[in-house]
């Protein structure tokens, strides 16, 4: 009770057809999942997604139906240097902007 199903990613610019080893979201809606990550730590740092390529999946997560969970946060130098609320606060204006 109080549990959902979500996704860890979604490719956004995917509608239909296959693009191999991302997924839609259709094929997460398929699957019962009514939750999406965006952002989150390792999307951004290791597969180099933007906070404009955030922006685009919280929009398609959205229009598709599903819930977006956002991920935000600093880098540990990011935090050595004291700028976790500056970081914090740029990532949510540019990943919910739209």
């Amino acid at each position: 009770v109080g549990v959902g199903v979500g996704a860890q990613s979604i490719f956004h610019q995917a509608e239909t057809g296959a693009y191999t080893g991302a997924v839609s979201c259709a094929m997460v809606k398929d699957m019962g999942c009514m939750y999406v990550l965006c952002g989150h730590s390792e999307r951004r740092t290791v597969f180099k997604d933007d906070d404009a390529a955030i922006n685009s999946k919280v929009l398609k997560v959205i229009e598709d139906g599903l819930k977006p969970v956002l991920c935000i946060g600093e880098t540990k130098d990011e935090y050595d240097g004291g700028l976790c609320e500056d970081v914090c606060k740029l990532q949510l204006a540019k990943d919910l902007a739209g």
